[in-house]
């Protein structure tokens, strides 16, 4: 069936994938999160980011911290990661 007309019986018919019900189970079944990564070292909260708007607004109001390796990272945050990628490591 050409990939119009499957778009527009599942639309009909009301039918979803199952897809992203299996890869949320699968993910829980073997304690799994899953995080989406962005930029630089510093951490930020979402709800932080979508109600201030920008991120120069979350940096303007202090709400940028820059943390360490040890972080822990908490639900929602969002994070940049900074490193060294230059040719003069140990050989």
């Amino acid at each position: 069936m050409p990939e119009d007309e499957a778009a527009k019986y599942c639309e009909e018919d009301k039918v979803q994938s199952p897809l992203p019900k299996i890869i949320k189970t699968g993910f829980a079944a073997i304690n799994l999160i899953y995080f989406f990564t962005a930029g630089p070292d510093e951490v930020m909260k979402f709800d932080d980011l979508k109600e201030l708007g920008s991120e120069s607004a979350v940096k303007a109001a202090g709400k940028y911290p820059q943390e360490g390796k040890t972080y822990v990272v908490q639900d929602a945050d969002v994070i940049f990661f900074k490193f060294n990628v230059s040719g003069g490591g140990k050989k």
